[in-house]
């Protein structure tokens, strides 16, 4: 069996556009971070509008199928 040798690394700055050294890195972060919010609220009210859309399907009276 082979050693392996140690992988190296470099601790980033938590803004990896800044890290690339990038044009903007204050502002492209927060556009990030906002695009990213904006994904996630999306995602959770997609959510509970399927989960809402299943209840109502599943208890309908059989009259209306």
């Amino acid at each position: 069996m082979s050693k392996q040798k140690a992988m190296e690394y470099e601790m980033g700055s938590g803004n990896v556009f800044a890290d690339l050294d990038l044009d903007d890195a204050d502002e492209r972060l927060t556009r990030a971070q906002l695009g990213h919010t904006v994904h996630m609220i999306l995602a959770k009210k997609s959510s509970s509008s399927m989960r809402l859309l299943r209840c109502l399907v599943s208890t309908r009276p059989k009259s209306l199928n």
